[in-house]
């Protein structure tokens, strides 16, 4: 039925205000801390003008960026948010998706906005690092260059044992920046995925079953779970069929942000987003099971955060 919904309001039939309830509070929590009988509260910033062909509306973008992001943590500025998710010292890693990019375009324009606006709420620019971030956004703001490589020893992770990305150590914070595509391999490409790929040296050894338990067993990691404080999905434009590689044709301008700490409720919502731009180009739904997208219930029954509906908290705008 909510997927259904979701279908009808992505195709303009109901506003957001309409689906989801406009609640005002949820714990805020990081998933290492994050109590099974919590609600994750999951927020969604829409528009239909913030992008149109290569174009990209830069000053409504950053209000959809500022709206989500003091909505998820109830705060009245950007500096008030910045500050309830990050400590003053710490070196903060924002994780990128570089698969497909040169299609989606849309990654510096939010890389951007979140190192301006870090810097001013209080964070140095070289206390920032743009993991697999845009080149040229890193070249113009001179952050801390990315640490190249991979750790000499293995790290257990009970499903198996893989290096891990030299950059985990170098950070101390992460926010998780994917983008939103279906996804052959894995069955959803969200914050799960995009935490795996580029934090160990061969994630593709892990990508049997669907990245079944390996993938959860990853991001359960305190290198990266421990670290992560924000998830933020870009489905500005969504590759709806054929990820994760992304052709052009199979890509859907959606105007659509999902923000949350958790990123598998996050993941949740994005794939409801995804489905409803599955259907409005003619595509079967994917469905929420075990068997088509078992990262989620991996991460879910490790603690990582809630599939739940009845646990997920969402709040909604649209801006235009």
């Amino acid at each position: 039925m909510l997927q259904r919904l979701l279908g009808v309001w992505m195709a303009g039939g109901l506003g957001l205000r309409q689906l989801w309830s406009q609640s005002t509070s949820a714990p805020m929590s990081t998933p290492t801390t994050r109590a099974r009988n919590a609600k994750s509260l999951v927020v969604s910033v829409y528009s239909r003008m913030v992008i149109g062909g290569p174009r990209i509306r830069y000053n409504l973008l950053t209000e959809m960026l500022s709206d989500g992001l003091c909505r998820l943590t109830q705060a009245e500025s950007n500096r008030q948010a910045w500050s309830s998710l990050l400590q003053p010292e710490d070196v903060i890693g924002i994780k990128f998706d570089p698969i497909g990019e040169d299609a989606l375009e849309s990654a510096p324009f939010i890389a951007r906005w979140l190192v301006e606006s870090l810097v001013d709420s209080g964070w140095p620019v070289d206390r920032i690092v743009l993991i697999d971030g845009p080149l040229g956004v890193i070249a113009k703001y001179h952050t801390q260059p990315m640490v190249i490589g991979f750790e000499e020893t293995p790290v257990q992770f009970g499903s198996g044992e893989d290096r891990l990305a030299k950059v985990l150590k170098q950070i101390t914070a992460l926010i998780n920046i994917p983008s939103l595509k279906d996804d052959n391999v894995v069955g959803l490409g969200g914050c799960l995925r995009n935490l795996v790929e580029g934090s160990i040296q061969h994630p593709a050894r892990f990508y049997a079953n669907r990245g079944s338990p390996f993938f959860a067993d990853i991001v359960s990691l305190p290198e990266i779970s421990g670290r992560l404080r924000l998830n933020l999905v870009n489905a500005l434009a969504t590759t709806f069929s054929g990820g994760p590689l992304v052709d052009p044709v199979q890509v859907e301008q959606t105007g659509l942000l999902i923000f949350s700490t958790d990123p598998v409720a996050a993941d949740v919502v994005a794939l409801d987003a995804l489905n409803s731009s599955r259907v409005r180009n003619g595509l079967l739904n994917i469905e929420l099971n075990k068997e088509t997208v078992p990262i989620v219930f991996d991460a879910s029954e490790r603690g990582l955060g809630q599939r739940d509906y009845r646990r997920i908290e969402r709040k909604s705008r649209q801006i235009d």
